[in-house]
């Protein structure tokens, strides 16, 4: 089919006309999926920065956290071993130096500083502060040691060069020293004894056992001898001595 030339030329100055539009529109479509593009990589950075300073707070809240518990813990107590003092002098006397040692080493080396064999199969399960501003002899120190081991419920028991260390309530009676009322002076005031007291005719037994407690420590043990009027009662000996007062009155 034949067509006219100038119909042709018409066609293609009318696209020719378009073109510049479409080109504008094209262009125009992709300056803003460029700028969509920029603004949200623009954002992410933000996002990041805006954490990153919530992570460093975290981290520096934890480390203050661990300062301060370091800071409030209690410090070690110091353990002081001086073997050179607990060891007898020239003259034979004791002095003693502990801060925080365990009953293990104290009674160790004053068995040792005493000529004595320890012997034992319960302790006290703390420790020892003790620090003397003069020397003792060996029986001065033996009481002192005694005196504190009271206070937690054990005692010493010496037989022959054998120094045994025993819980209090759980002692055979059997094996505490003896002694008569009237021989009280010759032992140290915390020595464990035994002695068995006369009841006054004024007095009833069971209820002078029940009086003679309140004189006695919680480490004591008392029986009334109902049949011969007496009482056998165990404890330090100075407050036996107060028991023998109270029966002579």
């Amino acid at each position: 089919m034949w067509v006219p030339v100038s119909l042709l030329q018409s066609k293609a100055r009318a696209m020719n006309k378009n073109r510049p539009v479409a080109f504008v529109f094209s262009f125009a479509v992709l300056l803003l999926m460029s700028a969509r593009v920029s603004v949200l990589h623009a954002q992410e950075p933000a996002v990041e920065a805006e954490a990153a300073p919530k992570e460093e707070q975290v981290a520096a809240d934890e480390k203050s956290a661990k300062e301060s518990e370091a800071t409030e813990s209690p410090a070690p107590v110091p353990t002081t071993v001086n073997r050179d003092k607990v060891a007898p002098d020239e003259e034979g006397r004791i002095q003693f130096n502990y801060v925080g040692q365990p009953w293990m080493q104290v009674l160790q080396d004053f068995a040792d500083a005493a000529g004595y064999s320890l012997d034992w199969q319960e302790l006290p399960s703390d420790t020892l502060n003790l620090t003397t501003q003069r020397s003792y002899t060996p029986k001065e120190a033996h009481d002192l040691m005694n005196r504190h081991l009271l206070a937690r419920g054990f005692t010493m028991l010496v037989e022959g060069e054998v120094l045994s260390i025993v819980k209090v309530d759980k002692i055979d009676p059997s094996l505490v020293p003896r002694a008569e009322a009237d021989e009280l002076e010759d032992f140290a005031p915390h020595d464990f004894m035994r002695v068995t007291f006369d009841v006054p005719v004024s007095m009833d037994p069971a209820k002078a056992a029940e009086d003679v407690k309140i004189l006695l420590s919680p480490n004591a043990k008392v029986t009334p001898l109902l049949a011969s009027r007496r009482l056998l009662v165990i404890d330090a000996v100075i407050n036996l001595r107060d028991v023998r007062s109270l029966m002579v009155a």
